[in-house]
């Protein structure tokens, strides 16, 4: 059976010290990708890894492809992240005083020696509160950026690192046959990639003489991988990813248990080579031995790893030694219902982060919209009076899908805030109660990010419009 299953019984593992031509390390996109939000340390921890095994490196030419397309802008992103965040906090601040301005001449005296010393109060907190911002800028704010410095250094390296190790390009021909199957695979929630479909990505991106459907990329890198692998010294490849989703690895109860056996079994079909999967982490763990953990793997989360609880060991496992903090008091003969209390703090903490992606994202295109609408009126004419009205729509589309996401972040903490308060011994998992009320707020923001996607969408339309 171990011969006709191997995908399930093959439990061999990669010895990072004695690698040889028959192992084929490939890098995907996202760990590239990662590098320039890395702080310093960090950057020259995975680049030095990479470099210790650059004998058998190797990216398929839709890795490298991505990698380049979004290299540009992430980087310029990097760049603006600090403005922006001066930019939003001085916005925020703004808001602050005159909410305070606006709550002290409220105050019910009304004579002129009371303004006097009203006006001389709001000098003096607004003086104050300039003086502890830029101090808090200068000293602690930096103390953030400094960590991440520059990131151009890191992109040539990387161009060094690959040079000549890239896959061909693939063609049309390929890409088309790709779609059709990846079409079928979706249906029946075959790996890799059917995640990503129905998530408001499945827009046609054109580069060169190509043109793919971006929700077919995972099948697209896979396929390539599989076409490396034929080389008939292949006989192991290891594919490294930061891609937690469940349609490259098998995760159950929340721990990752290895690569798909479909994709195990595909590539010993196609190529007789056997699958490794490591994400950033495991890789650098494996390679220099020891814990080199760099990237924070936890969220966000899929939810459906946390729902399937009842279990009464799986509640044990996950009371004894994902909440310590819980056990501290409890008597000997736990209640081991609690669990539900940890299962709730890491959703939340899921959502929340979720949620804080959508906000930044937001911001960030705002001001992308604003420095357009900048343009266009300083140079504005009849014809493009349209647009720049078109533009302030859009606008005000983000500024509401916006105040939407802060609703749900003060609904998500307000949430953490009660987590431990309830009896979730009897309203866990029953119609109405609040592990549903959670499952109705990770809807919304699945529905907020369609918006946000929809809005980013028509921005670009226009952005590239003559």
């Amino acid at each position: 059976m171990e011969k006709e299953f191997r995908e399930f019984y093959n439990k061999d593992e990669i010895d990072f010290e004695k690698l040889d031509n028959s192992i084929l390390i490939v890098v995907d996109t996202n760990v590239l990708l990662h590098i320039f939000r890395f702080s310093i340390k960090s950057r020259e921890k995975l680049i030095k890894t990479l470099k210790k095994v650059k004998g058998n490196i190797w990216i398929p030419y839709h890795v490298g492809l991505e990698y380049n397309l979004n290299k540009v802008e992430l980087i310029g992103k990097m760049r603006r992240t600090k403005n922006d965040l001066i930019k939003e906090i001085g916005k925020e601040t703004n808001d602050f005083k005159k909410k305070i301005f606006k709550n002290l001449d409220n105050i019910g005296i009304n004579s002129n020696d009371e303004k006097s010393v009203r006006e001389e109060i709001k000098t003096k907190f607004e003086e104050s509160l300039t003086i502890m911002l830029e101090k808090w800028k200068t000293e602690e704010l930096e103390k953030e950026f400094d960590l991440i410095g520059s990131v151009e250094d890191e992109s040539k390296e990387i161009a060094k690192l690959f040079f000549d190790k890239v896959g061909f390009q693939i063609t049309q021909k390929e890409i088309d046959e790709i779609e059709t199957e990846g079409q079928k695979r979706y249906e029946l929630g075959y790996p890799p990639g059917f995640k990503d479909s129905g998530k408001g990505n499945e827009k046609d991106k054109k580069y060169g003489d190509i043109t793919y459907n971006e929700k077919y990329s995972d099948l697209i890198i896979w396929k390539q991988i599989i076409k490396q692998a034929k080389d008939p010294n292949i006989k192991k490849v290891v594919f490294i990813t930061d891609d937690e989703k469940g349609d490259w690895q098998y995760i159950h109860n929340g721990e990752k248990k290895g690569p798909r056996a479909e994709l195990k079994k595909e590539l010993l079909d196609e190529a007789n080579a056997d699958l490794y999967l490591y994400n950033t982490n495991s890789f650098l763990n494996k390679v220099n031995g020891g814990s080199h953990d760099i990237v924070d793997l936890n969220f966000p989360i899929d939810l459906g790893d946390f729902r399937d609880l009842e279990s009464y060991e799986y509640k044990k496992k996950i009371y004894e030694t994902e909440d310590n903090r819980l056990a501290n008091n409890e008597p000997k003969e736990r209640n081991y219902n609690n669990v539900y209390t940890v299962k709730r703090r890491y959703i939340i903490k899921a959502l929340v982060n979720q949620i804080k992606e959508l906000e930044n994202k937001f911001i960030y295109l705002n001001n992308e919209i604003s420095d357009y609408i900048y343009e266009y009126e300083t140079g504005l004419s009849y014809a493009n009076k349209s647009k720049t009205n078109y533009l302030y729509e859009l606008q005000q589309e983000v500024f509401y899908n916006r105040e939407k996401a802060e609703k749900i972040k003060y609904l998500l903490e307000t949430e953490n805030d009660n987590v431990e308060n309830i009896d979730y011994s009897i309203v866990a998992f029953v119609g109405g109660g609040r592990i549903s009320s959670l499952n109705k707020l990770e809807k919304d923001i699945e529905i907020i990010n369609s918006k946000y996607l929809l809005i980013e969408n028509k921005f670009m339309k226009i952005r590239t419009s003559n």
